[in-house]
């Protein structure tokens, strides 16, 4: 039987992983930069937004992480895990009335 997973899903799935290793191990530029590589083939890659938010925070660009952020809660409004992380953006961004919704 053939599989059902083209080469692009592997390279996107290997470059998720790179990017959440390099958060986790501290190194939210590298991270961005991995992301940036995702986002640009699959704008709306609900995963990478999220990621790429977390590591714009970690990496001291609330305002950035807004944007992505407030495109993953689009896709998942009640995703805890995106409203925690964009309820910091905006704090951090002085949107404190925003982030406290």
């Amino acid at each position: 039987m053939p599989s059902t997973t083209n080469s692009s899903d592997v390279v996107v799935r290997q470059r998720l992983a790179d990017a959440a290793r390099a958060l986790s191990q501290g190194q939210a530029a590298l991270a961005r930069q991995t992301l940036r590589q995702v986002l640009a083939h699959i704008p709306g890659h609900l995963h990478a937004q999220v990621l790429y938010g977390a590591a714009c925070l970690r990496d001291g660009d609330p305002a950035e992480a807004v944007t992505f952020l407030r495109r993953a809660a689009t896709q998942q409004p009640d995703d805890p895990t995106v409203q925690m992380y964009l309820g910091s953006a905006l704090f951090d961004s002085g949107f404190t009335d925003d982030a406290l919704v």
